[in-house]
């Protein structure tokens, strides 16, 4: 299992698209962060046997 900061430099691209993708422009390091807040709430919950991480991390973060 890899540790966050690896999580984070591989997964920061998911988060600038969900904001692309949300059109959010104001408040953009608010929104950044929380979206790194959510990456991090997904990495501690998810169980590695069951599957991709990546679909879990997307939805994880677009509810946030």
């Amino acid at each position: 299992m890899l540790n966050f900061e690896d999580v984070l430099v591989k997964y920061e691209t998911m988060i600038f698209a969900c904001m692309r993708q949300l059109n959010i422009y104001r408040d953009y390091e608010q929104f950044r962060q929380t979206g790194r807040v959510a990456l991090w709430l997904a990495w501690e919950r998810f169980e590695y046997e069951k599957g991709d991480f990546a679909p879990f991390a997307y939805r994880y973060i677009r509810v946030r």
